[in-house]
Protein backbone atom coordinates (compact mmCIF):
# COMPACT_ATOMS: atom_id res chain seq x y z
CA UNK A 1 0.00 0.00 0.00
CA UNK A 2 2.79 2.45 0.87
CA UNK A 3 4.55 1.74 -2.43
CA UNK A 4 1.32 2.40 -4.33
CA UNK A 5 0.89 5.73 -2.56
CA UNK A 6 4.46 6.65 -3.48
CA UNK A 7 3.76 5.80 -7.12
CA UNK A 8 0.61 7.91 -7.10
CA UNK A 9 2.33 10.91 -5.57
CA UNK A 10 5.19 10.58 -8.06
CA UNK A 11 2.69 10.67 -10.95
CA UNK A 12 1.12 13.87 -9.64
CA UNK A 13 3.97 16.36 -9.34
CA UNK A 14 1.53 19.25 -9.18
CA UNK A 15 -1.45 19.17 -6.80
CA UNK A 16 -4.63 18.11 -8.66
CA UNK A 17 -7.09 20.87 -9.49
CA UNK A 18 -10.26 21.04 -7.36
CA UNK A 19 -13.29 19.12 -8.64
CA UNK A 20 -16.34 21.00 -9.86
CA UNK A 21 -19.87 20.26 -8.64
CA UNK A 22 -20.65 17.67 -11.35
CA UNK A 23 -17.43 15.82 -10.69
CA UNK A 24 -17.98 15.82 -6.92
CA UNK A 25 -21.54 14.49 -7.29
CA UNK A 26 -20.37 11.53 -9.37
CA UNK A 27 -17.38 10.86 -7.11
CA UNK A 28 -19.57 10.76 -3.99
CA UNK A 29 -22.07 8.40 -5.61
CA UNK A 30 -19.38 6.05 -6.91
CA UNK A 31 -17.48 6.21 -3.62
CA UNK A 32 -20.63 5.01 -1.87
CA UNK A 33 -20.68 1.94 -4.15
CA UNK A 34 -16.98 1.34 -3.52
CA UNK A 35 -17.42 1.48 0.25
CA UNK A 36 -20.40 -0.89 0.23
CA UNK A 37 -18.55 -3.38 -1.95
CA UNK A 38 -15.35 -3.18 0.10
CA UNK A 39 -17.29 -3.53 3.37
CA UNK A 40 -19.18 -6.55 2.05
CA UNK A 41 -15.93 -8.20 0.98
CA UNK A 42 -14.32 -7.61 4.39
CA UNK A 43 -17.36 -9.05 6.15
CA UNK A 44 -16.88 -12.35 4.30
CA UNK A 45 -19.76 -11.99 1.83
CA UNK A 46 -19.30 -13.64 -1.53
CA UNK A 47 -18.85 -11.36 -4.55
CA UNK A 48 -22.29 -12.33 -5.78
CA UNK A 49 -23.79 -11.38 -2.41
CA UNK A 50 -21.83 -8.12 -2.47
CA UNK A 51 -23.34 -7.21 -5.85
CA UNK A 52 -26.82 -7.91 -4.46
CA UNK A 53 -26.10 -5.46 -1.63
CA UNK A 54 -25.26 -2.85 -4.30
CA UNK A 55 -28.50 -3.57 -6.12
CA UNK A 56 -30.55 -3.30 -2.91
CA UNK A 57 -28.98 0.13 -2.35
CA UNK A 58 -30.03 1.20 -5.89
CA UNK A 59 -26.42 1.33 -7.03
CA UNK A 60 -25.11 -0.09 -10.30
CA UNK A 61 -22.11 -2.29 -10.95
CA UNK A 62 -21.64 -0.84 -14.45
CA UNK A 63 -21.53 2.92 -14.95
CA UNK A 64 -20.92 5.29 -17.83
CA UNK A 65 -19.04 8.55 -17.38
CA UNK A 66 -19.86 10.65 -20.43
CA UNK A 67 -18.54 14.07 -21.33
CA UNK A 68 -16.71 16.08 -23.93
CA UNK A 69 -12.96 16.25 -24.13
CA UNK A 70 -11.94 18.86 -21.58
CA UNK A 71 -14.63 18.25 -18.94
CA UNK A 72 -12.08 16.72 -16.58
CA UNK A 73 -12.73 12.98 -16.73
CA UNK A 74 -9.03 12.18 -16.23
CA UNK A 75 -8.77 14.61 -13.31
CA UNK A 76 -11.82 13.00 -11.70
CA UNK A 77 -10.48 9.46 -12.11
CA UNK A 78 -7.13 10.38 -10.55
CA UNK A 79 -8.91 12.01 -7.60
CA UNK A 80 -11.10 8.93 -7.09
CA UNK A 81 -8.08 6.65 -7.24
CA UNK A 82 -6.30 8.72 -4.60
CA UNK A 83 -9.29 8.53 -2.23
CA UNK A 84 -9.54 4.76 -2.70
CA UNK A 85 -5.92 4.36 -1.66
CA UNK A 86 -6.29 6.70 1.30
CA UNK A 87 -9.30 4.74 2.61
CA UNK A 88 -7.78 1.35 1.80
CA UNK A 89 -10.83 0.29 -0.23
CA UNK A 90 -8.96 -1.52 -2.96
CA UNK A 91 -7.43 -0.77 -6.33
CA UNK A 92 -8.64 1.16 -9.35
CA UNK A 93 -7.11 0.17 -12.68
CA UNK A 94 -7.58 2.52 -15.64
CA UNK A 95 -6.96 1.36 -19.19
CA UNK A 96 -8.18 2.20 -22.69
CA UNK A 97 -8.60 0.68 -26.12
CA UNK A 98 -5.67 2.65 -27.60
CA UNK A 99 -2.19 3.08 -26.24
CA UNK A 100 -2.21 6.88 -26.35
CA UNK A 101 -5.36 6.97 -24.18
CA UNK A 102 -3.99 4.39 -21.71
CA UNK A 103 -0.56 6.02 -21.43
CA UNK A 104 -1.53 8.97 -19.14
CA UNK A 105 -2.63 6.39 -16.56
CA UNK A 106 0.59 4.37 -16.85
CA UNK A 107 -1.37 1.34 -17.99
CA UNK A 108 -1.13 -1.17 -20.83
CA UNK A 109 -3.94 -1.18 -23.39
CA UNK A 110 -7.17 -3.04 -22.67
CA UNK A 111 -6.32 -5.91 -25.03
CA UNK A 112 -2.84 -6.31 -23.55
CA UNK A 113 -4.00 -6.09 -19.95
CA UNK A 114 -6.83 -8.65 -20.27
CA UNK A 115 -5.29 -10.73 -23.07
CA UNK A 116 -8.16 -9.97 -25.45
CA UNK A 117 -7.58 -10.97 -29.05
CA UNK A 118 -9.13 -8.20 -31.10
CA UNK A 119 -9.73 -10.31 -34.21
CA UNK A 120 -11.48 -13.09 -32.26
CA UNK A 121 -13.93 -11.21 -30.05
CA UNK A 122 -17.03 -12.52 -31.80
CA UNK A 123 -16.51 -15.91 -30.17
CA UNK A 124 -15.36 -16.87 -26.69
CA UNK A 125 -12.31 -19.09 -26.75
CA UNK A 126 -11.30 -21.35 -23.89
CA UNK A 127 -8.22 -20.53 -21.81
CA UNK A 128 -6.36 -23.32 -20.10
CA UNK A 129 -5.10 -23.02 -16.55
CA UNK A 130 -1.58 -22.10 -17.61
CA UNK A 131 -2.86 -19.26 -19.81
CA UNK A 132 -5.06 -17.92 -17.01
CA UNK A 133 -2.17 -18.07 -14.53
CA UNK A 134 0.01 -16.19 -17.02
CA UNK A 135 -2.68 -13.51 -17.38
CA UNK A 136 -2.99 -13.20 -13.59
CA UNK A 137 0.78 -12.85 -13.22
CA UNK A 138 1.04 -10.23 -15.95
CA UNK A 139 -1.90 -8.29 -14.47
CA UNK A 140 -0.28 -8.35 -11.03
CA UNK A 141 3.00 -7.03 -12.49
CA UNK A 142 1.47 -4.22 -14.55
CA UNK A 143 -1.59 -3.24 -12.45
CA UNK A 144 -2.35 -4.90 -9.09
CA UNK A 145 -3.16 -8.20 -7.43
CA UNK A 146 -6.53 -9.38 -8.79
CA UNK A 147 -7.96 -9.87 -5.30
CA UNK A 148 -7.30 -6.15 -4.64
CA UNK A 149 -9.09 -4.97 -7.79
CA UNK A 150 -12.26 -3.04 -6.93
CA UNK A 151 -12.82 -0.67 -9.89
CA UNK A 152 -11.92 -1.35 -13.52
CA UNK A 153 -12.09 1.72 -15.76
CA UNK A 154 -12.09 1.68 -19.57
CA UNK A 155 -11.45 5.12 -21.03
CA UNK A 156 -12.18 6.13 -24.65
CA UNK A 157 -15.26 3.91 -24.70
CA UNK A 158 -16.35 5.40 -28.03
CA UNK A 159 -13.84 2.99 -29.60
CA UNK A 160 -15.46 -0.11 -28.07
CA UNK A 161 -17.71 -2.53 -29.93
CA UNK A 162 -20.33 -4.63 -28.06
CA UNK A 163 -18.20 -7.76 -28.27
CA UNK A 164 -15.42 -5.97 -26.37
CA UNK A 165 -17.65 -5.41 -23.32
CA UNK A 166 -18.54 -9.09 -23.14
CA UNK A 167 -14.85 -10.00 -23.46
CA UNK A 168 -14.09 -7.64 -20.55
CA UNK A 169 -16.73 -9.53 -18.55
CA UNK A 170 -15.27 -12.93 -19.42
CA UNK A 171 -11.65 -11.98 -18.80
CA UNK A 172 -12.39 -10.27 -15.46
CA UNK A 173 -14.26 -13.41 -14.38
CA UNK A 174 -11.21 -15.50 -15.25
CA UNK A 175 -8.82 -13.00 -13.69
CA UNK A 176 -10.71 -12.91 -10.37
CA UNK A 177 -11.57 -16.62 -10.34
CA UNK A 178 -15.30 -15.86 -10.24
CA UNK A 179 -16.72 -17.47 -13.39
CA UNK A 180 -20.36 -17.08 -12.31
CA UNK A 181 -20.14 -13.44 -11.13
CA UNK A 182 -20.58 -10.59 -13.65
CA UNK A 183 -17.24 -8.93 -14.30
CA UNK A 184 -15.71 -10.97 -11.50
CA UNK A 185 -17.55 -8.88 -8.89
CA UNK A 186 -15.61 -5.72 -9.91
CA UNK A 187 -17.15 -2.28 -10.50
CA UNK A 188 -16.89 -1.41 -14.20
CA UNK A 189 -16.68 2.24 -15.27
CA UNK A 190 -16.87 3.14 -18.98
CA UNK A 191 -15.64 6.65 -19.71
CA UNK A 192 -15.73 8.53 -22.99
CA UNK A 193 -17.70 10.62 -25.43
CA UNK A 194 -19.96 9.36 -28.21
CA UNK A 195 -19.86 12.65 -30.11
CA UNK A 196 -16.26 11.85 -31.00
CA UNK A 197 -14.99 9.33 -33.54
CA UNK A 198 -16.33 5.75 -33.40
CA UNK A 199 -14.24 2.64 -34.13
CA UNK A 200 -12.82 2.72 -37.67
CA UNK A 201 -15.32 1.36 -40.21
CA UNK A 202 -17.94 0.86 -37.51
CA UNK A 203 -20.57 2.75 -35.53
CA UNK A 204 -20.45 3.60 -31.85
CA UNK A 205 -21.86 1.54 -28.99
CA UNK A 206 -24.60 4.10 -28.40
CA UNK A 207 -25.75 4.07 -32.02
CA UNK A 208 -25.46 0.28 -32.20
CA UNK A 209 -27.75 -0.06 -29.17
CA UNK A 210 -30.46 2.14 -30.69
CA UNK A 211 -30.10 0.52 -34.12
CA UNK A 212 -30.69 -2.83 -32.40
CA UNK A 213 -33.54 -1.80 -30.10
CA UNK A 214 -35.39 0.79 -32.17
CA UNK A 215 -34.43 1.82 -35.70
CA UNK A 216 -32.96 -1.44 -37.08
CA UNK A 217 -30.97 0.71 -39.50
CA UNK A 218 -27.80 -1.37 -39.28
CA UNK A 219 -27.92 -4.77 -41.09
CA UNK A 220 -25.88 -6.33 -38.27
CA UNK A 221 -28.54 -5.28 -35.74
CA UNK A 222 -31.44 -7.08 -37.38
CA UNK A 223 -30.52 -10.65 -36.59
CA UNK A 224 -28.32 -10.89 -33.50
CA UNK A 225 -28.02 -14.30 -31.89
CA UNK A 226 -29.21 -13.93 -28.27
CA UNK A 227 -26.23 -15.90 -26.92
CA UNK A 228 -23.61 -14.15 -29.07
CA UNK A 229 -20.92 -11.94 -27.56
CA UNK A 230 -22.47 -9.02 -29.43
CA UNK A 231 -25.88 -9.53 -27.80
CA UNK A 232 -24.35 -10.04 -24.36
CA UNK A 233 -22.18 -6.94 -24.71
CA UNK A 234 -25.21 -4.83 -25.66
CA UNK A 235 -27.10 -6.15 -22.64
CA UNK A 236 -24.26 -5.09 -20.33
CA UNK A 237 -24.33 -1.66 -21.95
CA UNK A 238 -28.10 -1.37 -21.41
CA UNK A 239 -27.53 -1.95 -17.69
CA UNK A 240 -24.87 0.78 -17.39
CA UNK A 241 -26.08 3.85 -15.46
CA UNK A 242 -25.09 7.07 -17.22
CA UNK A 243 -23.61 10.27 -15.77
CA UNK A 244 -22.86 13.22 -18.05
CA UNK A 245 -20.23 15.83 -17.18
CA UNK A 246 -21.12 19.06 -18.95
CA UNK A 247 -18.78 21.79 -17.69
CA UNK A 248 -15.93 22.33 -20.15
CA UNK A 249 -12.54 22.98 -18.58
CA UNK A 250 -10.36 22.98 -21.70
CA UNK A 251 -11.82 25.97 -23.58
CA UNK A 252 -10.67 29.36 -22.30
CA UNK A 253 -13.24 31.69 -23.89
CA UNK A 254 -16.96 31.60 -23.14
CA UNK A 255 -18.13 32.01 -26.73
CA UNK A 256 -16.03 29.07 -27.86
CA UNK A 257 -17.38 26.96 -24.99
CA UNK A 258 -20.96 27.66 -26.06
CA UNK A 259 -20.16 26.84 -29.69
CA UNK A 260 -18.72 23.48 -28.67
CA UNK A 261 -21.80 22.76 -26.55
CA UNK A 262 -24.02 23.45 -29.57
CA UNK A 263 -21.94 21.07 -31.69
CA UNK A 264 -22.70 18.32 -29.16
CA UNK A 265 -26.38 19.23 -28.76
CA UNK A 266 -28.51 16.56 -30.44
CA UNK A 267 -31.80 18.44 -29.89
CA UNK A 268 -31.05 21.41 -32.17
CA UNK A 269 -31.85 21.37 -35.89
CA UNK A 270 -28.53 22.93 -36.91
CA UNK A 271 -25.72 21.88 -34.55
CA UNK A 272 -22.96 23.78 -36.40
CA UNK A 273 -23.07 27.37 -35.07
CA UNK A 274 -23.05 30.16 -37.63
CA UNK A 275 -20.75 32.17 -35.37
CA UNK A 276 -18.18 29.36 -35.48
CA UNK A 277 -18.27 29.15 -39.27
CA UNK A 278 -17.96 32.90 -39.60
CA UNK A 279 -15.07 32.94 -37.12
CA UNK A 280 -13.01 30.35 -38.99
CA UNK A 281 -10.61 31.93 -41.45
CA UNK A 282 -7.95 30.66 -43.80
CA UNK A 283 -4.23 30.95 -43.15
CA UNK A 284 -2.70 34.18 -44.46
CA UNK A 285 0.76 35.62 -44.85
CA UNK A 286 -0.15 38.08 -42.12
CA UNK A 287 -0.69 35.14 -39.71
CA UNK A 288 2.82 33.92 -40.50
CA UNK A 289 4.35 37.36 -40.08
CA UNK A 290 2.65 37.98 -36.73
CA UNK A 291 3.28 34.45 -35.40
CA UNK A 292 5.80 32.30 -37.35
CA UNK A 293 4.79 29.16 -35.41
CA UNK A 294 1.72 28.94 -37.66
CA UNK A 295 4.04 27.81 -40.48
CA UNK A 296 4.30 24.32 -39.01
CA UNK A 297 1.17 24.05 -36.87
CA UNK A 298 -0.49 20.62 -36.99
CA UNK A 299 -2.86 20.14 -39.92
CA UNK A 300 -5.97 18.01 -39.32
CA UNK A 301 -6.95 15.94 -42.37
CA UNK A 302 -9.46 13.18 -43.08
CA UNK A 303 -7.44 10.82 -45.27
CA UNK A 304 -3.97 9.38 -45.61
CA UNK A 305 -3.93 10.69 -49.19
CA UNK A 306 -3.92 14.26 -47.88
CA UNK A 307 -1.59 13.36 -45.03
CA UNK A 308 1.13 11.93 -47.26
CA UNK A 309 1.13 14.86 -49.70
CA UNK A 310 1.10 17.53 -46.99
CA UNK A 311 3.79 15.80 -44.94
CA UNK A 312 6.10 15.65 -47.97
CA UNK A 313 5.60 19.36 -48.67
CA UNK A 314 5.98 20.43 -45.04
CA UNK A 315 9.05 18.25 -44.48
CA UNK A 316 10.74 19.96 -47.42
CA UNK A 317 9.69 23.43 -46.24
CA UNK A 318 10.82 22.72 -42.67
CA UNK A 319 14.26 21.57 -43.86
CA UNK A 320 14.66 24.61 -46.12
CA UNK A 321 13.61 27.16 -43.50
CA UNK A 322 15.88 25.65 -40.85
CA UNK A 323 18.67 25.10 -43.40
CA UNK A 324 19.16 21.43 -42.55
CA UNK A 325 19.11 18.23 -44.65
CA UNK A 326 15.95 16.36 -45.64
CA UNK A 327 16.67 12.63 -45.47
CA UNK A 328 14.45 10.24 -47.40
CA UNK A 329 14.41 6.54 -48.16
CA UNK A 330 12.07 4.13 -49.85
CA UNK A 331 9.73 1.92 -47.94
CA UNK A 332 10.34 -1.68 -48.97
CA UNK A 333 7.30 -2.86 -50.96
CA UNK A 334 6.73 -6.59 -50.55
CA UNK A 335 4.04 -7.21 -53.18
CA UNK A 336 4.95 -9.82 -55.77
CA UNK A 337 3.75 -7.40 -58.44
CA UNK A 338 7.12 -5.66 -58.23
CA UNK A 339 8.85 -8.83 -59.44
CA UNK A 340 7.22 -8.28 -62.84
CA UNK A 341 8.43 -4.67 -63.19
CA UNK A 342 11.60 -3.25 -64.61
CA UNK A 343 13.70 -0.76 -62.68
CA UNK A 344 12.36 2.31 -64.50
CA UNK A 345 8.74 1.37 -63.67
CA UNK A 346 9.63 0.89 -60.01
CA UNK A 347 11.42 4.24 -59.91
CA UNK A 348 8.45 5.97 -61.50
CA UNK A 349 6.10 4.31 -58.99
CA UNK A 350 8.06 5.78 -56.08
CA UNK A 351 8.21 9.21 -57.69
CA UNK A 352 4.40 9.28 -57.96
CA UNK A 353 3.54 7.88 -54.52
CA UNK A 354 4.59 10.19 -51.64
CA UNK A 355 3.41 7.66 -49.06
CA UNK A 356 5.89 5.08 -50.36
CA UNK A 357 8.70 7.14 -48.83
CA UNK A 358 9.83 7.79 -45.29
CA UNK A 359 11.06 11.25 -44.32
CA UNK A 360 13.42 12.48 -41.62
CA UNK A 361 14.29 16.05 -40.66
CA UNK A 362 16.00 16.89 -37.36
CA UNK A 363 13.52 18.56 -35.03
CA UNK A 364 10.46 17.82 -37.19
CA UNK A 365 7.30 16.62 -35.39
CA UNK A 366 6.86 12.86 -35.27
CA UNK A 367 4.28 10.39 -33.99
CA UNK A 368 4.53 6.72 -33.04
CA UNK A 369 2.06 4.48 -34.87
CA UNK A 370 2.55 1.30 -32.82
CA UNK A 371 2.48 0.52 -29.12
CA UNK A 372 6.04 0.05 -27.87
CA UNK A 373 5.55 0.48 -24.10
CA UNK A 374 2.28 2.32 -23.26
CA UNK A 375 3.04 2.35 -19.53
CA UNK A 376 5.91 4.74 -20.35
CA UNK A 377 3.98 6.85 -22.90
CA UNK A 378 5.59 4.98 -25.80
CA UNK A 379 2.22 4.29 -27.40
CA UNK A 380 0.49 4.51 -30.75
CA UNK A 381 -0.23 8.23 -31.10
CA UNK A 382 2.56 9.46 -28.79
CA UNK A 383 4.11 12.66 -30.14
CA UNK A 384 7.57 14.16 -30.10
CA UNK A 385 10.23 15.02 -32.67
CA UNK A 386 12.92 13.39 -34.75
CA UNK A 387 16.28 13.55 -32.98
CA UNK A 388 18.83 11.65 -35.09
CA UNK A 389 19.49 8.59 -37.23
CA UNK A 390 21.72 5.58 -36.72
CA UNK A 391 22.75 4.37 -40.17
CA UNK A 392 23.52 0.89 -41.45
CA UNK A 393 27.24 0.26 -42.14
CA UNK A 394 26.84 0.67 -45.91
CA UNK A 395 25.49 4.23 -45.42
CA UNK A 396 28.03 5.52 -42.90
CA UNK A 397 29.55 7.80 -45.54
CA UNK A 398 26.30 9.87 -45.44
CA UNK A 399 26.51 10.53 -41.69
CA UNK A 400 28.47 13.78 -41.94
CA UNK A 401 26.12 15.17 -44.61
CA UNK A 402 23.09 14.37 -42.44
CA UNK A 403 24.58 16.11 -39.40
CA UNK A 404 25.77 19.12 -41.40
CA UNK A 405 23.91 22.40 -41.83
CA UNK A 406 22.57 23.53 -45.18
CA UNK A 407 19.56 22.24 -47.05
CA UNK A 408 20.06 19.13 -49.15
CA UNK A 409 17.85 16.23 -50.14
CA UNK A 410 19.70 13.07 -49.13
CA UNK A 411 18.28 9.82 -50.46
CA UNK A 412 19.52 6.75 -48.61
CA UNK A 413 19.89 3.56 -50.62
CA UNK A 414 19.03 1.52 -47.53
CA UNK A 415 16.74 2.45 -44.59
CA UNK A 416 18.60 3.51 -41.43
CA UNK A 417 19.11 0.97 -38.66
CA UNK A 418 17.43 3.17 -36.02
CA UNK A 419 15.41 6.38 -35.83
CA UNK A 420 16.06 8.16 -32.53
CA UNK A 421 12.84 9.75 -31.29
CA UNK A 422 12.61 12.53 -28.69
CA UNK A 423 9.40 11.87 -26.74
CA UNK A 424 7.15 14.71 -25.58
CA UNK A 425 5.94 13.94 -22.07
CA UNK A 426 2.99 15.50 -20.23
CA UNK A 427 3.89 18.19 -17.67
CA UNK A 428 3.30 15.90 -14.67
CA UNK A 429 5.84 13.27 -15.84
CA UNK A 430 9.59 13.86 -15.69
CA UNK A 431 10.41 10.65 -17.57
CA UNK A 432 12.98 9.54 -15.01
CA UNK A 433 11.85 5.90 -15.27
CA UNK A 434 12.51 5.84 -19.03
CA UNK A 435 16.00 4.93 -20.21
CA UNK A 436 17.23 7.67 -22.55
CA UNK A 437 20.06 7.98 -25.05
CA UNK A 438 20.59 11.67 -24.27
CA UNK A 439 20.82 13.11 -20.73
CA UNK A 440 18.22 15.76 -19.94
CA UNK A 441 15.68 14.72 -22.59
CA UNK A 442 13.90 11.46 -23.33
CA UNK A 443 15.33 10.05 -26.56
CA UNK A 444 14.53 6.44 -27.38
CA UNK A 445 15.65 4.26 -30.32
CA UNK A 446 12.92 3.13 -32.71
CA UNK A 447 13.77 0.07 -34.78
CA UNK A 448 11.95 -1.18 -37.90
CA UNK A 449 8.57 -2.72 -37.19
CA UNK A 450 8.06 -6.46 -37.39
CA UNK A 451 4.61 -5.73 -38.85
CA UNK A 452 3.86 -4.72 -42.40
CA UNK A 453 2.21 -1.43 -43.31
CA UNK A 454 -0.61 -1.29 -45.86
CA UNK A 455 -0.29 1.67 -48.20
CA UNK A 456 -3.08 2.45 -50.66
CA UNK A 457 -1.71 3.68 -53.97
CA UNK A 458 -3.45 6.86 -55.16
CA UNK A 459 -1.57 8.25 -58.16
CA UNK A 460 -2.72 8.34 -61.77
CA UNK A 461 0.47 6.46 -62.68
CA UNK A 462 -0.53 3.56 -60.39
CA UNK A 463 -3.98 3.45 -61.97
CA UNK A 464 -2.62 3.41 -65.53
CA UNK A 465 0.02 0.78 -64.76
CA UNK A 466 -2.31 -1.54 -62.88
CA UNK A 467 -0.48 -1.19 -59.58
CA UNK A 468 -2.27 -3.13 -56.81
CA UNK A 469 -4.51 -0.87 -54.74
CA UNK A 470 -2.88 -2.02 -51.50
CA UNK A 471 0.90 -2.20 -51.26
CA UNK A 472 2.39 -4.04 -48.31
CA UNK A 473 5.47 -2.26 -46.99
CA UNK A 474 8.02 -2.81 -44.27
CA UNK A 475 8.58 0.38 -42.33
CA UNK A 476 9.40 2.05 -39.02
CA UNK A 477 6.58 2.40 -36.44
CA UNK A 478 6.95 6.19 -36.56
CA UNK A 479 5.75 8.87 -38.98
CA UNK A 480 6.51 12.50 -39.65
CA UNK A 481 3.52 14.39 -38.23
CA UNK A 482 3.00 17.82 -39.77
CA UNK A 483 -0.40 16.51 -40.93
CA UNK A 484 -2.41 13.90 -38.99
CA UNK A 485 -5.89 12.41 -39.33
CA UNK A 486 -8.78 13.27 -37.04
CA UNK A 487 -8.49 9.78 -35.49
CA UNK A 488 -4.91 10.49 -34.38
CA UNK A 489 -5.91 13.89 -32.97
CA UNK A 490 -8.67 12.48 -30.79
CA UNK A 491 -7.88 12.99 -27.10
CA UNK A 492 -5.10 15.51 -27.70
CA UNK A 493 -4.90 19.24 -26.93
CA UNK A 494 -3.08 21.48 -29.42
CA UNK A 495 -1.82 25.03 -29.07
CA UNK A 496 -2.72 25.71 -32.72
CA UNK A 497 -4.51 23.66 -35.36
CA UNK A 498 -5.14 24.03 -39.08
CA UNK A 499 -8.28 22.33 -40.43
CA UNK A 500 -8.66 20.91 -43.92
CA UNK A 501 -12.40 21.42 -44.51
CA UNK A 502 -12.76 22.05 -48.23
CA UNK A 503 -15.42 19.96 -50.07
CA UNK A 504 -14.12 16.58 -51.17
CA UNK A 505 -14.90 14.73 -54.43
CA UNK A 506 -14.25 11.35 -52.79
CA UNK A 507 -14.60 9.64 -49.38
CA UNK A 508 -13.94 9.83 -46.53
CA UNK A 509 -16.38 12.73 -46.31
CA UNK A 510 -16.46 15.18 -43.45
CA UNK A 511 -18.92 14.23 -40.71
CA UNK A 512 -20.02 16.06 -37.57
CA UNK A 513 -17.93 13.88 -35.26
CA UNK A 514 -14.74 14.52 -37.19
CA UNK A 515 -15.48 18.24 -37.36
CA UNK A 516 -16.12 18.35 -33.61
CA UNK A 517 -12.88 16.49 -32.86
CA UNK A 518 -10.91 19.02 -34.89
CA UNK A 519 -12.57 22.11 -33.46
CA UNK A 520 -12.36 20.96 -29.84
CA UNK A 521 -8.60 20.26 -29.83
CA UNK A 522 -7.73 23.89 -28.99
CA UNK A 523 -8.64 26.14 -26.06
CA UNK A 524 -9.47 29.28 -28.04
CA UNK A 525 -11.19 29.73 -31.37
CA UNK A 526 -8.50 32.12 -32.60
CA UNK A 527 -6.07 29.18 -32.41
CA UNK A 528 -7.91 27.56 -35.34
CA UNK A 529 -7.22 28.25 -39.00
CA UNK A 530 -8.41 26.76 -42.29
CA UNK A 531 -5.92 25.27 -44.71
CA UNK A 532 -7.80 27.07 -47.48
CA UNK A 533 -11.18 28.64 -48.09
CA UNK A 534 -13.76 26.60 -49.98
CA UNK A 535 -14.62 28.06 -53.40
CA UNK A 536 -18.09 29.62 -53.47
CA UNK A 537 -18.77 28.05 -56.88
CA UNK A 538 -18.47 24.66 -55.15
CA UNK A 539 -20.85 25.58 -52.37
CA UNK A 540 -18.38 27.13 -49.96
CA UNK A 541 -18.80 25.56 -46.54
CA UNK A 542 -22.42 24.49 -47.03
CA UNK A 543 -21.30 20.89 -46.53
CA UNK A 544 -20.16 21.86 -43.00
CA UNK A 545 -23.31 23.86 -42.29
CA UNK A 546 -25.42 20.83 -43.30
CA UNK A 547 -23.74 18.40 -40.89
CA UNK A 548 -26.18 16.64 -38.54
CA UNK A 549 -26.14 14.15 -35.70
CA UNK A 550 -27.32 10.66 -36.56
CA UNK A 551 -30.88 9.71 -35.66
CA UNK A 552 -29.54 6.94 -33.40
CA UNK A 553 -27.38 9.32 -31.38
CA UNK A 554 -30.30 11.72 -30.94
CA UNK A 555 -32.47 8.90 -29.62
CA UNK A 556 -29.75 7.51 -27.35
CA UNK A 557 -29.19 10.86 -25.67
CA UNK A 558 -32.90 11.02 -24.73
CA UNK A 559 -33.29 7.37 -23.72
CA UNK A 560 -32.15 7.74 -20.10
CA UNK A 561 -34.26 8.71 -17.10
CA UNK A 562 -33.31 11.19 -14.37
CA UNK A 563 -31.29 8.55 -12.50
CA UNK A 564 -29.28 7.74 -15.63
CA UNK A 565 -30.91 4.38 -16.41
CA UNK A 566 -31.65 3.32 -19.99
CA UNK A 567 -35.39 3.06 -20.69
CA UNK A 568 -36.69 1.50 -23.89
CA UNK A 569 -39.97 3.43 -23.72
CA UNK A 570 -38.00 6.68 -23.61
CA UNK A 571 -36.04 5.54 -26.66
CA UNK A 572 -39.26 4.85 -28.58
CA UNK A 573 -40.67 8.22 -27.55
CA UNK A 574 -37.53 9.93 -28.82
CA UNK A 575 -37.81 7.98 -32.07
CA UNK A 576 -41.36 9.27 -32.53
CA UNK A 577 -40.10 12.84 -32.09
CA UNK A 578 -37.10 12.55 -34.39
CA UNK A 579 -37.96 10.00 -37.08
CA UNK A 580 -39.14 12.68 -39.53
CA UNK A 581 -36.10 14.88 -39.07
CA UNK A 582 -33.63 14.96 -41.93
CA UNK A 583 -30.92 12.34 -41.93
CA UNK A 584 -27.31 13.55 -41.89
CA UNK A 585 -26.53 14.75 -45.39
CA UNK A 586 -23.64 13.19 -47.20
CA UNK A 587 -21.39 15.79 -48.72
CA UNK A 588 -22.29 16.51 -52.32
CA UNK A 589 -19.69 15.67 -54.90
CA UNK A 590 -17.66 18.53 -56.26
CA UNK A 591 -18.31 19.55 -59.84
CA UNK A 592 -14.68 18.94 -60.74
CA UNK A 593 -11.76 17.12 -59.08
CA UNK A 594 -9.64 19.03 -56.61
Amino acid sequence: MEEQKKNLSRDEVEPPPPLNSDQRAFARQHLRAQRLLARARRSGASKLEALQILKDANLCQIQQLQGAGGVGKSVLLKAMKRIMLEEGLGEMVVTAWTGVAAAPFGSPTLCTLLKIQFARMKHTEAMNEDAINAMVGAFRDSACAPDRLLVFVVDEMSFLVPEAIEMINIQLQRLCGELDVPFGGVLLLLAGDFTQKPPPNAISLAETLIATDVTHSNPESRAIEPVSNRAKGLEHFRMARRTVLAKLMRAEDVTFQEEQKQLRNTTVANPVPESLLRGLRAMTRQDLRSDPSWAFATICVLSNFERHHLNRLQATNFAKIHDIPLVVWRRKIKNRWLDTCDESTINELYENEPGAWEYFVRGAPAMLNENIQPTKYLANGAVGMFHSLSLVPSAQHEEERIKASGFARIELEQPPAIINFQLELPPEDDGKDIQTLVPGVVVIPVVPSRNTFDYNSTSLFSCLKGVPKTLRCSTFPIDIAFAVTDYKLQGKTKDKLILSLAPRPFPPYQDLKGFYVGVSRVKKRDRLRLLCNAAKRRGGFEHIRDLRHTLELKIWNEAYNAEGDYQLDLAWAAYARHQNTAKPKRQKRCKEPE
